[in-house]
């Protein structure tokens, strides 16, 4: 894209190119290269909306992020507290981390074989 001058801007969807790691390493070639950054992936669940939260807040984000309230698309979510919005805005957490944590009664009631929730905390 670079070379070929074929865009300005980078739709960074942090769960599929692989992580907060990956989505860092994009957005610091974006920075290096003069291109524009926003973060998507308005209907990733709990934990890919958190990743997403976290990165849509660094430096180098220069336009307006496609996220969403955890109760846009599912009654319920795997993370607690859920992300919600005020005017528009998604709330960051000021909390430790990313600022969420697995609910995971919610894990064990939709998980369709418990044998893989191996005792759950």
């Amino acid at each position: 894209m670079v070379s070929l001058q074929a865009g300005r801007v980078i739709n960074l969807k942090v769960a599929r190119v692989g992580g907060i790691t990956p989505a860092l390493q994009i957005l610091a070639f974006a920075r290096q290269n003069g291109l524009g950054c926003w973060i998507g992936g308005m209907v990733d669940g709990g934990v890919g909306r958190v990743a997403n939260l976290a990165v849509a807040t660094l430096p180098g984000i220069t336009f307006a992020n496609d996220l969403s309230a955890s109760d846009r698309f599912f009654q319920e979510d795997i993370i607690t507290p859920p992300i919600t919005l005020n005017k528009n805005q998604v709330l960051v957490p000021n909390r430790p981390g990313l600022g969420f944590a697995i609910n995971w009664p919610i894990v064990a009631k939709y998980a369709q074989a418990k044998s893989w929730c191996l005792e759950l905390p």
